[in-house]
């Protein structure tokens, strides 16, 4: 068996001189080739996800073995299959709860967590000169306080529906997709220290853009991500939010 090490996670892809099947492992652990058992994986893989997940740019890899990087189900990601984005080469596994498409209502090929983006949807799709919205939210549900980060295309309905499960408006800025985009994986990187682990809307949005309430010094002005061409929307939504509230 030959070993290569996966960036960012301590999980080894371990690559059968044999018959070529590969697997993925906890970093170090060695295993014997189970070819019947790898081959059938790798045939299930083949049927239910291969085409779909190639067409959104991301390449099967590996199977993992066992739960890997499971955490008695906090773990962000889904261990079974282990994917090469085609755009940035980053071997990436892919989310434990399948998102789907606002815009089609299909369910979403996996999201790369090193270069981001929505790659489900065809680049060609979205007009970077369109207008997208950045917004920072506060939530406080069950004794816990938290901060979320989040972009959405003017129109759609993400921001009104965390205003449903209670968030509060911190900031909302609007500006050119190809702005805000960038904006919002800054911010989560420049907070990483400050992720929550776990926090009461789990089944709804993943720990990778929620922060401990420290984090709003490291964050700012979001007008100062975004840079120039950014309008502030926040007092519209505040609004929105104390009408709703009033309601």
């Amino acid at each position: 068996m030959r070993a290569r090490q996966v960036p960012g996670f301590p999980v080894d892809i371990l690559t059968c001189s044999t018959c070529g099947i590969r697997v993925a492992v906890h970093r170090g652990q060695r295993l014997p080739c189970d070819h019947v058992k790898l081959y059938k994986w790798a045939q299930v893989d083949e049927d239910r996800y291969r085409a779909r997940e190639l067409a959104a740019g991301f390449e099967f890899v590996a199977r993992s073995h066992h739960h890997l990087l499971n955490t008695g189900g906090r773990s962000p990601h889904n261990t079974v299959h282990w994917l090469r984005h085609l755009v940035c080469g980053q071997i990436v596994p892919r989310w434990q709860r399948l998102k789907t498409d606002n815009k089609t209502g299909e369910v979403a090929p996996p999201y790369c967590i090193h270069c981001g983006g929505e790659p489900w949807r065809p680049t060609t799709a979205i007009d970077l000169a369109a207008c997208d919205l950045l917004y920072l939210v506060q939530f406080h549900a069950r004794g816990v306080r938290f901060l979320k980060i989040g972009r959405t295309l003017a129109g759609m309905d993400r921001l009104p529906g965390w205003l449903r499960y209670g968030a509060r408006v911190v900031q909302v800025v609007e500006a050119r997709h190809d702005k805000v985009q960038p904006a919002e994986l800054h911010i989560i990187r420049a907070c990483e220290e400050y992720r929550m682990t776990t926090h009461p809307f789990a089944e709804h949005f993943t720990t990778r853009e929620t922060f401990r309430m420290g984090a709003r010094t490291v964050i700012g002005n979001l007008t100062g991500w975004v840079g120039t061409g950014a309008r502030d929307r926040t007092t519209e939504w505040v609004e929105r939010y104390t009408l709703r509230r009033a309601t």
